[in-house]
C-alpha cells in the first residue's frame, strides 16, 4: 500500500479490480492500464500540477519542482560526488530525496531521516527542514544519511567544491546563521517569489539560488547578513565619499537607506531592482557617467593619462578604470575602514575609488568633502594643488598617473594650482577650477614669448630659445 492510503489495486487491476493476472499499470494518462511499464504512473503524475482524477487527495508540490532554479540544479555543488539528481528529469529528483517509496507505507521515505521535531506542511517560521539536511550544526542534522551527501552549508563535510559546476564561489553560511538558522531565514535568500502562507511543502520544493533584493545594505554593508566578506562594503565610509548621493532621485517603494540608490545605479540601471540585476557583477567603469554625463556626474575633460588638451570629453579607451583609480585611489575616505568593498571586481581594477572617493578640488580654495578629511600633502600646498609636486622631478607624479615630468625652470610663472591657472594654463578667467575643466590648457594664457619664458626669434629663426 502506497502511503498507507493507496491499495494495489488503484495502479495495477484496472477498473474493475479483476484483472491480478497478468499484472497491469497505470499509465500515465490516469485512466489506462497496461502490461507495459514504458509510460507508467510516477511521482510527477500524481503530486505535480492538476494530478490525477482518481487521486485527488494526494499532496501536490508547486510546478515546475524547483530544489534550485539554477540550471545546473542536480549536479551543482557535488564537487567529486556522483550528481544527485538529473535536472532533466523531476522523478530522479523525487527519488533522490525520497527514494524509491512507490510500495511503501509512507511516501516520505528517506525525507523522514532528516524530519527531527518538524511536522509536514507546516509555518517556515520555526521548521528545520532546510537545516536538517545542510547544516551540520543543527541539533537534528541527518543530512549525511544521503548518498550521495549533500552540499553542507559550512561545508563541514569537505564534500562542496571551491566553485561549483557554474563557478560560483562557495559561500560559508557561517556568519548568517549566527543568529537563527530556521527555513524562515533560510527563505530571506532562497524565496521563489512564494505567495503569502506558503509552508515547508512549498517551499522546499520551490527555491531558488540567492539574488538580492532592492535593499543592497542589509547583506553587503558590513554588518549585513546575506553576503560573503568579498562583497561587503563599509556603506557609512561610502556615505562620506562623493558617491553618496548618486542616483538619490530614483523612486523606491520601500523604505531603506538612500545610499542603496548609489548601488542601483552602478550594479544596476538606476532604477528599483527587486533581485541582482544582470549586470550586478560588472559594475559601470567610470566613463560611463565622467564621459557620458549620466546621472549629472562630473564631466573630465582634461587630465587623464593621454589626454591632449583638446577641450572635449575623451578618455583612455585602453583601460579606463586602472587610469582614473591610478589617481582618485590617493583620495579616499580618512580614519574609515575601507579594507572592505576594495577587492577587483569583474570589471573594475579597483572598486575602492567607486566606494570611497571624496572629492578634491583644484582651486584656490580646495572645498573639501567632511570636515576633518584632508587632501593628500604629498600634491598640495596649502589648500591647492601643487602642480610641481607631481610635474617636477622627484614629485609624487609616479602615484598620480605617472604625471609627465617638465623640464627645469618651467614653473617660472609659479608652482601652485593658482599661479600655474593665472599665468599659461587657462583659457578662461575663473581661477578657482577642477583638474578636470575643459578650459585648462597647455599654453592657453598667452604667447610662448609674451610670458617671458622664451626669446622672440629673429626674422627667419626657425625657433626660440
Amino acid at each position: 500500500m502506497h502511503n498507507n492510503t493507496v491499495n494495489c489495486t488503484e495502479c495495477h487491476t484496472g477498473p474493475n479490480k479483476k484483472n491480478i493476472h497478468p499484472m497491469t499499470y497505470l499509465q500515465q494518462d490516469g485512466s489506462n492500464f497496461s502490461t507495459s511499464r514504458t509510460n507508467v504512473v510516477n511521482c510527477v503524475t500524481c503530486h505535480q500540477g492538476s494530478g490525477l482524477d482518481n487521486f485527488s487527495t494526494a499532496p501536490k508540490i508547486p510546478v515546475t519542482m524547483n530544489h534550485s532554479t539554477n540550471p545546473y540544479n542536480g549536479s551543482l555543488w557535488n564537487g567529486t560526488q556522483q550528481g544527485y539528481w538529473t535536472n532533466s528529469d523531476p522523478q530522479s529528483a523525487c527519488i533522490y530525496c525520497h527514494g524509491i517509496t512507490l510500495h511503501n507505507t509512507s511516501g516520505l521515505g528517506n525525507i523522514k531521516n532528516i524530519m527531527g521535531n518538524n511536522t509536514k506542511n507546516q509555518s517556515l517560521n520555526g521548521s528545520y527542514w532546510c537545516a536538517n539536511c545542510h547544516y551540520k550544526n543543527a541539533p537534528d542534522y541527518s543530512g549525511n544519511q544521503f548518498n550521495p551527501e549533500p552540499p553542507e552549508v559550512l561545508n563541514m563535510s569537505g564534500l562542496a567544491p571551491v566553485t561549483s559546476m557554474d563557478g560560483t564561489a562557495f559561500y560559508n553560511h557561517s556568519s548568517v546563521l549566527s543568529s537563527r538558522y530556521d527555513d524562515f531565514k533560510c527563505k530571506n535568500c532562497h524565496d521563489n517569489e512564494l505567495k503569502t502562507g506558503a509552508t515547508s511543502l512549498d517551499f522546499s520544493h520551490n527555491l531558488k539560488p540567492s539574488e538580492g533584493r532592492p535593499d543592497c545594505v542589509s547583506c553587503h554593508d558590513i554588518s549585513g547578513n546575506g553576503a560573503p566578506d568579498d562583497r561587503k562594503i563599509n556603506l557609512s565610509a561610502m556615505k562620506l565619499g562623493v558617491h553618496a548621493n548618486l542616483n538619490s532621485n530614483a523612486s523606491n517603494t520601500s523604505v531603506l537607506d538612500p545610499i542603496n540608490k548609489a548601488c542601483w545605479a552602478c550594479h544596476g540601471n538606476g532604477t528599483q531592482p527587486d533581485k541582482h540585476p544582470v549586470n550586478y557583477l560588472y559594475p559601470k567603469p567610470c566613463e560611463y557617467c565622467h564621459v557620458s554625463n549620466n546621472f549629472n556626474a562630473t564631466p573630465v575633460y582634461q587630465h587623464y593619462p593621454g589626454s591632449v588638451f583638446s577641450g572635449t570629453v575623451v578618455y583612455d579607451k585602453a583601460d579606463t578604470n586602472r587610469t582614473c583609480v591610478s589617481c582618485h585611489n590617493n583620495s579616499l575616505v580618512a580614519n574609515q575602514n575601507i579594507t572592505y568593498g576594495g577587492y577587483a571586481a569583474e570589471k573594475l581594477k579597483n572598486a575602492s575609488v567607486s566606494h570611497y572617493v571624496v572629492n578634491r578640488s583644484f582651486g584656490e580654495s580646495m572645498p573639501l568633502a567632511v570636515t576633518g578629511i584632508l587632501p593628500d600633502t604629498r600634491a598640495t600646498t596649502g589648500t591647492n594643488f601643487g602642480c610641481n609636486k607631481c610635474h617636477n622631478a622627484g614629485g609624487v607624479g609616479k602615484d598620480y598617473g605617472n604625471a609627465r615630468i617638465l623640464p627645469s625652470g618651467h614653473n617660472i610663472m609659479g608652482s601652485t594650482g593658482v599661479s600655474c591657472q593665472s599665468s599659461c594654463h587657462n583659457s578662461n578667467s575663473q581661477v578657482n577650477m577642477t583638474l578636470h575643466d575643459k578650459n585648462i590648457g597647455v599654453y592657453v594664457g598667452g604667447s610662448c614669448f609674451s610670458a617671458g619664458c622664451h626669446v622672440q626669434p629673429s626674422t627667419g629663426g626657425r625657433r626660440g630659445r
